[in-house]
Parts: structure tokens; sequence; C-alpha cells
């Protein structure tokens, strides 16, 4: 069934409840913003099998826990029992489309002038439609962005918040601007480092290339399965550097992945053509191979996919 934009169901604080009961009040969440994390998750339905999958819930769940740790985020709440509980939140709700996940931790009866001892934390999970593109075969074009991407000395890239996505934000609306679909950001040292909300690769000589995890990015799970698909599925050669800015504009083929934004493939960078300015022939088969694995129509790395329970629970 299709889902509508508020399920019947939701997660909050531990219990599935319905959607209108979790609440609270306007002014609890006023300065929440300022310390949320949170997680995107995909949620993948396959029409020819009829299952649904969670694609890679556990490492997702982790790193929320790093960046509840590293905010210094007094939780409450065991943010690993999603692990059984989103699945079933799903089932639920009915849902047999492709969906967003979206797990919150966030601080709430924060005060002006409170003590950090006086905040209640919150753990929410909800769902919403997000199809897939996964089909098209649009190119992208991008820009270097003139916003400067944030680093560990500022606000830690390895933090998922709401806050340091703000940076992200910035780009894009320059980059919308300008005429283009989005922006390439540098770090401190004019060295590449990602795009909005995604993570950057680029393919030249045969050498697929991304940014090390310490040119200013997130450690990215959808990064980690691009770079176990390439080595072990195409048999690419891998490689985690420094990239250049000029550097991008001899690139063979490039495209930007991550949870929402899937595999992104890039046609120009700052109105330079790579390669044949279209989708190209590696991109092509990378992402072929992420579809197949996130709907699980590949048998390869079965541990990445939490089925959905057939069944509604009640």
């Amino acid at each position: 069934m299709a889902e509508s934009v508020t399920p019947p169901y939701l997660w909050f604080n531990g219990r599935i409840v319905p959607w209108a009961s979790a609440t609270l009040h306007a002014t609890d969440t006023i300065w929440a913003g300022i310390s949320t994390v949170f997680e995107g998750i995909r949620a993948y339905w396959n029409p020819r099998t009829e299952t649904m999958h969670i694609f890679r819930l556990a490492e997702h769940l982790r790193r929320l826990e790093q960046s509840i740790r590293l905010i210094r985020m007094a939780m409450p709440h065991e943010v690993m029992t999603l692990l059984e509980d989103l699945p079933m939140l799903i089932a639920r709700n009915g849902i047999r489309e492709d969906t967003y996940i979206r797990v919150v931790a966030f601080p709430s009866e924060r005060r002006m002038a409170s003590r950090a001892d006086e905040e209640v934390i919150n753990l929410l999970a909800d769902t919403a439609p997000l199809p897939s593109h996964l089909h098209e075969d649009r190119a992208r074009h991008l820009m270097i962005s003139s916003f400067i991407r944030i680093s560990d000395s500022i606000m830690s890239p390895l933090i998922k918040s709401t806050a340091n996505y703000r940076n992200s934000e910035m780009g894009v609306r320059e980059a919308q601007h300008a005429g283009y679909d989005g922006p390439i950001f540098l770090n401190r040292l004019g060295e590449v480092a990602e795009g909005a909300w995604s993570t950057f690769f680029m393919l030249r000589n045969g050498t697929l290339i991304t940014p090390d995890l310490q040119s200013d990015v997130l450690e990215s799970v959808t990064r980690d399965t691009m770079l176990r698909l390439a080595d072990e599925e195409l048999s690419l050669r891998v490689v985690e550097r420094r990239i250049g800015r000029t550097e991008l504009y001899l690139a063979d083929e490039a495209f930007l992945c991550g949870t929402a934004a899937e595999v992104q493939p890039i046609g120009t960078i700052d109105r330079l053509t790579l390669g044949s300015g279209e989708i190209g022939p590696i991109t092509r088969r990378l992402r072929s191979a992420y579809a197949q694995a996130v709907r699980g129509e590949s048998a390869a790395r079965p541990e990445w996919r939490v089925p959905i329970p057939q069944r509604r629970t009640s």
C-alpha cells in the first residue's frame, strides 16, 4: 500500500505509538536543533519477490551511537533496540514501497540558561515515502562551492548533526542560484571533501578514487558500500587519498553517493565536461550493483539487508 506522508505509527522513546500521540510542547523544541543528531536510512521494496529490506541498518545505528557519544549526549534509550523495532514499525505501518527512515536524537525541555542535567533526551524514528532514482540516467552539473567544508577543529564532520548540515545547505543554495544542480566542497586545505549531503567518487585511468577520511568527510555508510562493491563485485582498483581541485577536471567519470542521494552521475564540474558528459560505464555498473544489493536481487552481502516481517504485528 502507498504510505501517506504521516504513517499511522512511529517509534518514540522506546515504544511504537500512534502518530498523533508523539507530542511535545512547542517551547520544548526551541533549542533542540543545536544538539540534534540523526540518521537517514533507506528501506527498499522488491516488487518481484514482494519483500522489503532495510539497508545496512546496524551500520547506521552504530554511527548514530558514535554521533551521540561525540556530542556528549546522555542517551537514556538503547539505540540498538531499533535493530528489532524498526522492522516491526515498518510492518505495523503496512509499508510496501521504497521508504526513508529518519532516526533523531534530540533534547527537550531546554530553557535559556538551563543546565545539561535539566534536559530530557528523546529518540524518535519515523518513516516517509522516498522513491528510488537509481533508474535515472540524468547527469548532474556541479560547481566548486565558495563555502569551505567544516573541519574537525570547527564542527567535526564525523558527527551527523543537523547543525553540521547547514554547511551543505548553504552550498546547495549558492549552486542552484548560479544555475548548477549542486556543489562540491573543498576542505580547509583547498582539497576535495564532499558533495552536499553526499560522498564524492571519481574514476581516472581505471582507478576509482575517493577522498580519504582525513579530508574532512563524513564516515559514510554508502561510501563504504561503494568501496566494497567496487573491489569485490567489479574488481576495480580503489584508492582513498587526497584530491586536488584541478584533478577533478581530468576525471573520466565521477559520481556522488549517499543514502538519500543513492548514486548520482556527474556530467560537468564548473562547466568542464567529464568524459562524454553522460553516465559513464563504470558508474553504470556500480549503480547496478548497488541497486541489486539494496533490493536483494544479488546474493552478495546478505548481512547488509534486514528483512521486514511479512505480516503486520498487533
